[in-house]
């Protein structure tokens, strides 16, 4: 699990401590790192 950083993405809020699980991680890693 890593820090999630507030970056104003609605979809995500910056307690998305399983939510970006719900996403896939995979997806939200390479949203954040390109």
């Amino acid at each position: 699990m890593f820090p999630a950083p507030q970056i104003g993405n609605t979809e995500m809020p910056p307690e998305d401590g399983f939510t970006w699980r719900k996403y896939g991680q995979k997806e939200i890693l390479g949203r954040k790192y390109p």
